[in-house]
């Protein structure tokens, strides 16, 4: 690969590599919003939808942790 391409993938890791910021930091204020729920939401609906998105947040956070190191290895 050539030193322009190279450059251009730098580009790109840096990025996803904010990107997966943003995505921990919305996962991160997501989770002190559940915890800070009024007890009795702390069983609700919401409170299980807010649960999914957390959980959805880590898995994509963490795949896009997997990506940006495999473009660090090409």
């Amino acid at each position: 690969m050539n030193n322009q391409r190279r450059k251009r993938l730098k580009e790109a890791i840096e990025l996803m590599e904010r990107a997966a910021t943003v995505v921990e930091e919305v996962r991160g204020e997501e989770a002190n919003a559940l915890n800070n729920l009024p007890e009795n939401l702390q069983s609700s609906e919401k409170a299980e939808n807010m649960q999914e998105i957390i959980d959805n947040l880590d898995e994509i956070y963490s795949d896009m942790e997997e990506k940006i190191v495999e473009l660090e290895e090409l």
